[in-house]
């Protein structure tokens, strides 16, 4: 069977908006926001247990499909250059304000510069809510995170909904779902997706796409809260 293909911006722009709906409607795991929309939520851990890895999104199987890049990747070597292309991201676990259940938040380069910063100026991203807004579509998203006020997770957080693995774990569990429902459940596809803390650690990894500076932020004044005073949000 051949497959359907989208071209010209307007028509991919609006293929990929039909696919965040229907992933965001569809309850999955993973955060998903349309051009001007926001959404409160949680961080539950820092970026050094963060997972980097790369990601093929291509449209195959009658929609649009988000495929981490595994070893020995068959897209890699795929003879179509549309799956080929991958992309570098950098995942999440949060969970949103007004639900409690835990979502995969994929930052990409820019968005996970904004996130670093913004840990290296407070040493964590724990203690206080965010605020994150899509802004734009295609390759011409931006997102904006804002520090909300509010109450800090409790430290069981994780716990209370039920994953008992790291987070780090967690997350490649999700990932190494993806590949498998994508071959078939093909056991010579494995994740290379790793914790970003490990993958500075590799002298021959990969490297990841340059990540541009990141916008200066504003003076942030919760800066000086202490994280181990701040009051825990009611579960």
């Amino acid at each position: 069977m051949a497959l359907e293909y989208v071209t010209g911006m307007k028509g991919l722009e609006e293929e990929q908006k039909k696919a965040e709906a229907k992933a965001k409607g569809s309850g999955g795991n993973f955060l998903f926001l349309a051009d001007g929309e926001s959404q409160k939520f949680y961080f539950m851990h820092d970026p050094d247990v963060a997972v980097g890895y790369y990601e093929h999104v291509f449209q195959d199987k009658g929609g649009w499909q988000y495929i981490p890049c595994p070893e020995n990747c068959k897209l890699c070597a795929s003879e179509d250059d549309n799956k080929t292309k991958k992309s570098f991201r950098v995942a999440y676990l949060v969970m949103p304000a007004d639900d409690r259940k835990a979502l995969v938040l994929k930052a990409n380069t820019d968005l996970n510069s904004t996130i670093l910063n913004r840990f290296e100026r407070r040493g964590t991203m724990m203690d206080k809510p965010y605020i994150l807004t899509r802004l734009g579509t295609g390759i011409d998203t931006k997102y904006d995170l804002e520090i909300d006020d509010g109450k800090k997770l409790p430290k069981d957080a994780l716990k209370k909904l039920g994953i008992t693995e790291t987070p780090t774990k967690y997350l490649q569990n999700i990932f190494e779902g993806q590949i498998d429902r994508y071959y078939g459940g093909g056991k010579d596809q494995q994740t290379n997706a790793q914790a970003v803390e490990d993958m500075f650690e590799e002298d021959e990894a990969e490297p990841a796409e340059p990540a541009k500076p990141a916008e200066p932020l504003e003076p942030d004044n919760t800066a000086t809260d202490s994280a181990e005073n701040a009051e825990e949000e009611e579960w």
